[in-house]
């Protein structure tokens, strides 16, 4: 069960340990192996200067708010934004997918920690620079609610 204190932290924690656990690559359709280079919290403070830099996966939970942990309330929700990045259309639609199936087979896991409903709401993707290379961001935004302990 997820604590009272820091509890959308605890749940969050729980996706990044799934994800960089069980998601170190992607196999492309040639049959290339692209290795996931970084899962963090927050996109990387080093300068992004090539191709090898990437794929990139950020567990974003800056959505959440104190508002919603209010005393007394057993029961919260709040969205939990993953974002990939990769230098190829195709190894970003394998990531996010490949991250979709590993928190719908991790269901349980959730589960038991005390999270009540995981359910995607909006999935978007598109082209983007950065570093001056151009690269592909994709976007999966959950709803969390889980339970939390008195």
């Amino acid at each position: 069960m997820v604590s009272t204190t820091n509890s959308f932290t605890e749940v969050t924690n729980l996706f990044y340990d799934r994800i960089s656990s069980q998601i170190t690559s992607v196999t492309l359709t040639n049959g290339s192996i692209v290795t996931v280079k970084t899962v963090s919290f927050a996109f990387p403070d080093k300068d992004i200067m090539d191709k090898t830099d990437f794929p990139i996966i950020v567990i974003d939970n800056s959505d959440a708010s104190d508002e919603t942990l209010v005393y007394g309330k057993t029961e919260i929700t709040n969205r939990l934004i993953i974002e990939c990045v990769a230098t190829s259309t195709e190894a970003l639609s394998i990531l996010m997918s490949t991250i979709y199936d590993t928190i719908k087979t991790n269901t349980s896991t959730f589960f038991a920690s005390g999270v009540t409903k995981i359910s995607l709401i909006d999935k978007d993707s598109e082209s983007d620079l950065m570093g001056g290379l151009k690269v592909r961001r994709g976007m999966l935004s959950f709803e969390v609610t889980w339970r939390r302990t008195k």
